[in-house]
Parts: C-alpha cells; structure tokens; sequence
C-alpha cells in the first residue's frame, strides 16, 4: 500500500486567505491596539502610537530577515541580551619554549639521512597495515 508524501512542510499553513495564523494573529492584534489607542489617547498621541504598532505588526508579520521570522530574531536578540556569556579564549603571556624562526643553520648532527630511516625500519616489526595487506592478498 502506498501512502502519500507530505510535500512543503517547512510552509506555514494559510488559514485567513493569503495568510498564515501567525501572521493574522500579529495583524489581528495589532489592529485592535490600534482601536484601542484611537479610543483612549489623543489624537496626536495615538497616531504616533499606531503607527509604531503598524510598523511592528507588519514587520512581524511578514518581514524575513535572514530566512528567519522577525519573531524569532526577536527572541533570539533577548536571549542573548538575558543570559550570561562564557568567554572562551583569554589571552595570558607564556613564553615561547622554542623560537619559530630560527636564524642560524641546522648543525650536521641534527640532519637525520636516509640511511638511519633504513636501519629504523629494517629493526621495527611489520605494521599492521602491512600484515591486513598481505592476509587480503593471500586470502
């Protein structure tokens, strides 16, 4: 039996025409800030008021920045602003145990050769990866 994939599911769901609830709950109550501040204060007052509210609500309500929802930058914005902050890298004077550039030549006993690379691995057993190597070959 097949079932049916669900297809855009990172979309909000419209409920009021064109759009989501979130949205028209934003412009819903917004719009009845808006009546109230009308009502309540003078007029002056109130348009200044109602626009500050309409610019909000329609931000909040449609405006993306970054791919993410206003009201989740919001969110994130006081969370940071609230919580405390761990600092993770402090500087502290150490000094240098060796000099990154040195200005004096390498001396001739420090040079290991190739003869020395040969003699080391002539003595060391073979490694693991020589013994799964020839164990996948002879198999």
């Amino acid at each position: 039996m097949q079932y049916p994939v669900p297809q855009f599911i990172e979309r909000e769901t419209r409920i009021v025409g064109p759009l989501s609830l979130k949205q028209a709950l934003f412009l819903g109550v917004a719009a009845g800030l808006c009546l109230l501040f009308w009502a309540i204060l003078p007029t002056a007052a109130a348009i200044v008021m109602i626009l500050l509210v309409a610019i909000l609500a329609v931000g909040l309500a449609f405006w993306k920045p970054g791919g993410r929802p206003l009201s989740d930058v919001i969110v994130s914005a006081i969370k940071h602003l609230v919580s405390t902050r761990q600092y993770l890298w402090r500087k502290s004077e150490t000094p240098q145990d060796f000099p990154i550039i040195s200005s004096q030549p390498y001396k001739k006993e420090e040079v290991k050769t190739h003869e020395d690379d040969q003699a080391l691995m002539e003595l060391s057993p073979r490694s693991r990866l020589e013994k799964l190597k020839s164990r996948i070959e002879t198999s």
